[in-house]
């Protein structure tokens, strides 16, 4: 359901962003989760995937950002 509804969201966005000059959209996906606990329903990154977040940092820092959307978990 929160997959069905952030997808739709984005879409909308993007719809509406598209009228404008110039629109840059950057979707990224959360970094690999620590699965130790299968229980967790909100883990942390595992290595790898603060080692990936790291890298989208580096990367991400030549943008300027107009706005940006999150989701509520520990590993966006």
């Amino acid at each position: 359901m929160i997959k069905k509804f952030f997808f739709t969201f984005i879409l909308l966005f993007a719809c509406l962003s598209l009228k404008s000059q110039q629109t840059n959209i950057y979707i990224v996906r959360h970094a690999e989760k620590d699965l130790s606990d299968k229980t967790n329903t909100n883990p942390d990154l595992s290595e790898a995937g603060k080692k990936r977040a790291q890298k989208l940092v580096s990367e991400l820092k030549k943008v300027k950002f107009s706005a940006a959307y999150s989701t509520p978990y520990n590993r966006t």
